[in-house]
């Protein structure tokens, strides 16, 4: 290899250093600056804003009592009567919602605390988004109210004069129309009288419900979901519900059932609509439940016996009658590739590779390892250069014209066409394993046979059935089941088309031996002795070793048995982009594994992978009411 006085590269880095030391001086100076000015401008927002920043809201739930009156018409007057601790920060505003869903509309909203009357002020929503958003109070002392509808829930927002420390008691009162549930025996209240979106703890609950006059020949059955509540009844038409403290994000949920025709009340469009789901669940889904579940295994067998159907109607593999344990020598002089693609029925980046290896066995090409410097930095790059060896096989010469020349070719400038080289090259080794009669078709089109299917069902299957789960699940939640079934159809079918190729009787035998010969060569990676006796053959038996993915072992192992490095593999120097080897020492295997290694890394690059082959009980949910609360 040429010396190389590098003097100068030297003196460049000690200038190189001295710049960077003196940027990085700079760049800390800016930094140091940058930084004060962001701490002194974040203390000045703190000034600013330190009465809503500074100092965390935190408030608690003293109380929540609900008052439900039940009219004659069917219609509910309520009161909710919630108290508010306030522990730390300034407050302006308090807000409720109720859900939609089982209510047909609500009115007479009136908001009081002690003896003041909210008056209604639309502005009090954007006071409260802008509160919620910034901060700001733009509501001032104001005592007003608000309510709105948006996504489905009833708001009710109220604005108030700072306050901090302390509670306030706030009276909600309201009218709800058609929240009852009309039957034809009993109509029933079902009702979330404590909401659960709620981020803090409720003190104590009372919830009462008052009944119209009418006649009770059987006792009241009343109910309550979700945190535990001590029912009572407080009189013939007065039922009523006790909690202690309410943990956050629970909710209280009352039930009760009375005599049909106490109200005069009409069904609810939300309850038809409810009925008939409810209906629905009941009777159909049961049934279309168990039809999909079926479905799917109808699906499964039927997918069994296209996949039997298919392996019986191919040309039945032959067994080999001679399959030795263990074959100490090559079999014949069969290419590696095609070694590889009788051993595993595919052709990849190691039948690429281990071809490489193999034609510059035969003198095909030669094999150069050098440092390749760009600028300041180096780095090793292998070069194939043509020499005067003949090709026998069509993917020999498409491996040896693509990437070796007269002048010699850089491995890793060949990235970008590798894909469509190993296309082309697995293509003509299928082709030659069948002209040589060791498979009845290429092994790509009989595999093609069922992976084409599978992974059109593995593709497929989740863009179409996703969506139908998503949108169809309330409605049948086993509509997942045929689509899984499919899936393990399509998985089983592209596990199962590697056995697909039918090997003929040649072919079954010559897979045989080389699976022998290739016990063989593992053993001798792990037996020195054995690898001793074969130190003369370890470039001759390399490619075998790469398509058996033992590369790196063996050249470890022969490298410690002190092995020469083949004669078609030299180190030299890169020169405009040629390597010139003269004056080097003779290589080592040492520079032969790294060759590998750095042949293995370009080619699996330019595919785009790396490495080669080496409290309350149940039942609530169903009434109306609830929603949730804040404060701020």
């Amino acid at each position: 290899m040429f010396s190389m006085n590098y003097g100068w590269i030297s003196a460049a880095l000690k200038l190189i250093m001295i710049r960077a030391n003196f940027v990085v001086s700079v760049m800390s100076k800016v930094c140091s600056v940058a930084l004060l000015t962001l701490v002194l401008f974040g203390l000045s927002l703190v000034g600013v804003h330190g009465g809503v920043c500074g100092e965390p809201n935190e408030y608690f739930y003293g109380a929540i009592d609900v008052d439900i009156n039940i009219l004659p018409n069917s219609d509910m007057d309520i009161t909710e009567t919630i108290k508010i601790v306030y522990t730390s920060g300034t407050f302006h505003y308090a807000d409720r919602w109720i859900p939609m869903d089982r209510v047909e509309s609500i009115t007479g909203v009136e908001v009081w605390e002690g003896e003041r009357e909210y008056g209604f002020n639309p502005k009090v929503r954007r006071w409260i988004a802008e509160r919620k958003e910034s901060g700001k109070a733009l509501g001032g002392d104001s005592y007003a109210y608000a309510t709105w509808v948006d996504g489905g829930k009833f708001w009710i927002g109220w604005w108030y004069p700072a306050t901090s420390g302390g509670s306030r008691t706030f009276t909600i009162r309201y009218t709800v129309h058609g929240g009852l549930r009309i039957g034809e025996k009993d109509d029933q209240l079902y009702w979330k009288a404590v909401f659960k979106d709620h981020d803090v703890p409720i003190g104590r609950s009372r919830t009462t419900i008052h009944l119209p006059e009418g006649v009770y020949t059987e006792p009241l059955k009343a109910f309550s979901y979700g945190t535990a509540a001590e029912r009572s009844m407080v009189d013939d038409r007065t039922i009523q519900f006790v909690t202690g403290v309410i943990p956050s994000h629970q909710e209280l949920e009352v039930q009760v059932f009375f005599p049909h025709g106490i109200v005069s009340g009409t069904v609810p469009v939300w309850q038809a609509d409810l009925e008939r789901h409810e209906a629905y669940n009941a009777g159909v889904k049961p049934k279309v439940n168990l039809a999909l579940v079926l479905l799917g295994v109808i699906a499964l067998i039927a997918g069994g016996l296209w996949l039997w159907n298919v392996f019986r109607g191919r040309v039945r593999v032959p067994r080999s009658s001679f399959a030795p344990p263990m074959v100490y020598s090559p079999p014949d002089d069969l290419p590696p590739a095609l070694v590889g693609l009788l051993t595993k029925n595919a052709v990849g980046a190691n039948e690429l590779v281990a071809t490489i290896f193999d034609l510059a066995q035969k003198r095909v090409i030669a094999i150069a390892q050098a440092e390749r410097k760009k600028f300041f930095f180096s780095s090793k790059d292998v070069m194939l250069s043509r020499s005067s060896g003949i090709t026998k096989h069509s993917f020999e010469r498409l491996v040896a014209d693509a990437l070796a020349s007269g002048n010699g070719t850089w491995l890793s400038e060949q990235r970008g066409r590798l894909p469509e080289l190993l296309r082309d090259f697995s293509s003509r080794v299928e082709q030659e394993s069948v002209r040589q009669g060791l498979f009845q078709e290429e092994p790509s089109k009989s595999k093609g046979r069922l992976s084409k299917p599978g992974l059109f069902m593995l593709f497929v299957t989740p863009f179409v059935g996703i969506p139908l789960v998503l949108w169809l699940f309330e409605r049948a939640e086993m509509i997942f089941v045929p689509f899984v079934s499919v899936l393990l159809v399509g998985l089983a079918t592209i596990i199962l088309s590697s056995k697909m190729p039918s090997v003929t009787e040649v072919g079954a035998t010559q897979a045989g031996l080389w699976k022998g010969f290739g016990r063989y060569l593992k053993k001798m990676v792990k037996d020195k002795s054995l690898a001793v006796d074969n130190v003369s053959y370890w470039d001759s038996y390399f490619p075998y070793a790469v398509i058996f993915g033992l590369s790196k072992g063996w050249v470890t192992t022969f490298e410690g048995l002190g092995a020469n490095a083949p004669a078609w593999f030299h180190v030299g120097a890169a020169d405009s982009g040629s390597i010139e080897a003269s004056g080097t020492s003779m290589p080592s295997l040492e520079s032969v594994s790294s060759a590998f290694q750095s042949m293995v890394n370009s080619i699996n690059s330019g595919f785009g992978s790396g490495g080669t082959s080496g409290g309350g009980g149940g039942g609530g949910g169903g009434g109306g009411g609830g929603g949730g609360g804040s404060a701020g």
